[in-house]
Formats: C-alpha cells, structure tokens, sequence
C-alpha cells in the first residue's frame, strides 16, 4: 500500500512539473520504478526479518536448551530443585499438622470422657449425701420423737406422784401440826412444786 501510493504521487508530482493531469491507473504503478525501490527497501526487509526472527525462534526451540542458555537452565533446575525440598517439607508439616490435630481430638475425647465420668460421680456422691442425710434425719427425728414423747411420759408420772404425794402429804399435816404451820408447809410445798408442775 505505502509502495502504491509513493508511485501515485511520485506520477502525480511529476505531471503537475510539466502542466498536465496524471491519468496513472491502480495496476499500472507496477511499471514505475518508484514503487519497486519502496517494495524492495520497505516491505522486502520486513518480510525477510520476518522469516529470520522465525527461523530463528524456531531454532531456539529446537534446540536444546542446557547448552544454548546454560546459565538460565542451571538457574530453572536450582528453582525446581527448591520447589521439590519445599514441596517436601510443606507434606512434612502437613503430615505433622495432621498427628498434633489427631492428637489433640484424642485429648478432647479423653477430657470428655473424664468430664462425664466426674459428672457421674458427682452425681452418685450427691444421691448418696442426700440419702444419708435423710437417713440421718429420721433417725435423729425418731430419737427426737422418742426423748420427747419419753419426757412427756416422764413429766406426766412425775407429776402424777408429785401431786398425790402433795395431796396425801397435805392431808396428813392437820394431824401432826397447829393449823399456822400446816398453812406455811403447804405454801412452802407449793412454792418447791410449782416449777415441775
């Protein structure tokens, strides 16, 4: 395209130099001398370099690349060689990750264990502390039922032989004693008993 239009216009410029029209057609700039100069030093070298570059690239390809580029390749294998130890020790931990996470829910599972287990026995201490403490209360209940109702009787037959033995005592004062006496040994008699009774 760059060689047709160069041609067009190198005619153009040079009708206009001697006064008349240019009448150059399409097909015809491949008779003009200019359009060969801008294909051969325009477009013939691009396709050229084109060809080289390919030529090129494709034999770089091609090749093998440890003696082309020794230094990059050494480089390559150094890297691939640190993927390969770091690869290694990623699995390493990994694998030690996984034991210590193993490890770990053993221990949870353990404490769990334990866990329910003190539950459990905190439970039976618990029962067995309320049932001794209600077999501790009846019987203390019981005993407590028993001084009471004890008491009672005692105080009932105390007081049964307190108040005959006054009664009896009283009527047989008169016999033994002036009637100023008999009256001060039963206030006295009443005084002493009043408490119990």
């Amino acid at each position: 395209m760059v060689a047709v239009m160069v041609a067009i216009n190198t005619d153009e410029i040079k009708c206009l130099l001697v006064g008349k029209e240019s009448d150059l057609q399409l097909w015809e700039v491949v008779k003009h001398g200019e359009f060969w100069l801008i294909f051969v030093f325009g477009m013939f070298p691009l396709i050229l370099m084109h060809f080289l570059i390919d030529n090129i690239t494709n034999a770089y390809k091609n090749s093998q690349r440890d003696l082309v580029d020794g230094e990059k390749n050494r480089k390559i294998q150094l890297l691939d060689e640190d993927m390969i130890d770091l690869n290694s020790e990623k699995e390493q931990l990994t694998n030690k990750i996984k034991e210590k996470e193993e490890a770990i829910n053993l221990q949870k599972i353990e404490v769990l264990n334990l866990e329910t287990e003190i539950n459990k026995l905190q439970t039976q201490i618990d029962n067995r502390y309320s049932e001794l403490q209600n077999r501790i209360k009846a019987i203390y209940d019981d005993f407590r039922a028993r001084i009471t109702s004890g008491k009672i009787f005692t105080d009932v037959i105390f007081n049964s032989v307190i108040s005959a033995y006054k009664s009896g005592f009283i009527r047989f004062l008169p016999e033994y004693y002036a009637t100023e006496e008999v009256a001060n040994r039963v206030n006295e008699i009443d005084r002493v008993s009043e408490p119990t009774i």
